[in-house]
């Protein structure tokens, strides 16, 4: 992949829906239970106003990029998305 082409590593902080499977509950405990905070980080494929999407792997073949891992997370579950460097993602000498 190219430099002018090379995607961006970022960590996004999302809710996701959590289910609870301890049995019958209350309408107030039902009321307590809260959406799970996540966490994912990948290569930033693409971001608007309804999604973010995101990818694990990336490589150039001869039709042009392609990607595995992709995440598709809706954007009104996004709560923060931070841009890392490769050195916040790698780990032992040059790490962070």
């Amino acid at each position: 992949m190219s430099k002018e082409q090379s995607l961006g590593i970022v960590q996004v902080t999302w809710l996701d829906a959590t289910t609870y499977i301890a049995g019958w509950v209350n309408r107030s405990e039902a009321g307590e239970q809260k959406a799970t905070v996540s966490q994912s980080v990948g290569f930033l494929l693409h971001e608007d106003a309804s999604v973010v999407i995101l990818c694990g792997s990336a490589q150039e073949g001869e039709d042009g990029p392609s990607f595995n891992e992709v995440m598709v997370i809706p954007r009104g579950c996004v709560q923060k998305i931070i841009a890392l460097s490769y050195s916040d993602v790698l780990m032992g000498e040059g790490g962070g």
